[in-house]
């Protein structure tokens, strides 16, 4: 599946949107956030589902809308690798640069 990074803009993307409503969702990022790490980076839990999944995205820099056009398998697949841990998207970034320099090879060896 390609990505593309084409995106439809929704209101509440505008910059002055997020400045209007800071003052309520920045207290409460830094509290999620704090929670966060205290219960799975500090305490060692395991993440949940979808916690996983968050993650995934967020380290493949993609949004929920472009996560949802992968099909099953392949959501699956890329929360099974646990991109969310260094060593493990490293090796998916290596595999992925790898693909990627195999088909150049294909396209411009046949010429």
């Amino acid at each position: 599946m390609e990505l593309t990074n084409v995106q439809r803009m929704e209101w509440s993307d505008t910059l002055w949107m997020k400045v209007i409503y800071a003052p309520v969702t920045l207290p409460k990022w830094i509290m999620e956030t704090f929670n966060f790490h205290m219960k799975y980076t500090i305490g060692g839990q395991e993440f949940p589902d979808d916690e996983k999944e968050r993650q995934t995205m967020k380290v493949l820099n993609i949004n929920e809308k472009v996560w949802k056009k992968f099909s099953e398998e392949e959501r699956a697949d890329k929360i099974s690798q646990e991109l969310w841990k260094s060593e493990n998207m490293k090796k998916y970034l290596r595999k992925q640069q790898e693909a990627i320099e195999q088909e150049y090879i294909k396209k411009y060896k046949k010429k």
